[in-house]
């Protein structure tokens, strides 16, 4: 069968393409499609072992079938270097959560007037900002790429498991796409909470988890080079 794949960040470099066909047995896993991947692309064999397969937004195991019609994608390490998923649910509605992913420089005094609420006693935010070293060399700027459908999917379902789990109001992400400056903030996050105890381990269990699952990539550029974190690097 047929199966169109979605590649991103350095892997779609390597492939040279965003989306392409691949020719694969009826019933194949994942497993198996990565061996057709490095029959096509030689120059990838022995380095597939990082990266998820995901359909329809999910990730699957080595020996799950992909299955047909599904919209299938190759997710290369994260921002945050993490190999493994983390389970954060299903999808259900999301009250209280608000997720961004946008262009635009991002501004926090929205996403705090989101958050605020009458029974919360404490507003805990955070600010990731683009640092001007990294890896022992100077950093020009960092480019931030999603694969947007599944990272909206993953942050509300991150944000509804934190919620769930420390007891808090509110919730509000943003997160930056295409080319950060240095001294730019590449992700925001506020949390309401009765107590502020409770906002703050939301706080880091947000970040914690983003930078673990949700498929967002980031370039570093150098004034001697670049590299996307997690695959070149």
């Amino acid at each position: 069968m047929i199966v169109l794949v979605r590649c991103f960040a350095g892997l779609r470099d390597e492939i040279g393409s965003p989306e392409v066909d691949l020719e694969i047995p009826a019933g194949a896993d994942v497993a198996r499609l990565k061996q057709v991947i490095e029959t096509r692309w030689p120059r990838l064999a022995g380095r597939l072992g990082s990266v998820r397969v995901a359909a329809d937004f999910e990730f699957l195991g080595e020996d799950e079938v992909i299955p047909p019609g599904a919209e299938i994608a190759l997710i290369p390490p994260v921002s945050g270097g993490a190999a493994h998923p983390v389970s954060v649910g299903p999808d259900v509605p999301a009250d209280g959560v608000r997720i961004l992913l946008t262009e635009a420089p991002l501004v926090l005094a929205q996403l705090i007037d989101f958050v605020r609420c009458p029974a919360a006693g404490a507003v805990v935010t955070f600010l990731g900002t683009v640092r001007d070293t990294s890896r022992g060399q100077a950093v020009v700027e960092l480019e931030y790429e999603a694969y947007p459908e599944m990272a909206r999917s993953w942050l509300i379902r991150l944000a509804i498991r934190v919620r769930e789990r420390h007891a808090v109001d509110r919730i509000a992400i943003a997160h930056r796409t295409g080319i950060v400056p240095v001294s730019g903030e590449s992700v925001a996050i506020a949390v309401s909470a009765v107590h502020r105890a409770e906002a703050f381990d939301a706080c880091r269990a947000l970040i914690e988890g983003l930078k673990a699952d949700v498929p967002i990539w980031k370039r570093e550029r150098y004034e001697s080079g670049e590299v996307w974190v997690g695959w070149g690097s």
